[in-house]
């Protein structure tokens, strides 16, 4: 018998990159699959780069009619920050 340990599912509203306590918030609504998006990422990472003291939080907006790849593609994201793949995560 294979007895599997229950995990704690952290909410992606809850996950951050970025020190604790960080002075200042941005937070992005996004689908994986929109090219828009990926444009957005650059600038993110730009953002974070030149200002460490940011917090960034992402949160998953797919558009399932447009984009059928964008719910498997944040669930894959949601599962590698469940573990442990991100810079913090709070609960």
């Amino acid at each position: 018998m294979i007895i599997r340990k229950e995990e704690t599912i952290i909410p992606p509203a809850s996950i951050f990159i970025g020190p604790a306590r960080a002075r200042v918030t941005l937070m992005e609504y996004g689908d994986y699959e929109c090219e828009t998006a990926l444009h957005n990422d650059l600038i993110v990472r730009e953002v974070l780069q030149r200002y460490p003291d940011v917090n960034f939080n992402y949160r998953h907006f797919p558009q399932t009619r447009i984009h059928q790849k964008a719910h498997k593609a944040a669930e894959a994201a949601i599962a590698a920050a469940q573990r442990g793949n991100s810079n913090r995560c709070t609960t």
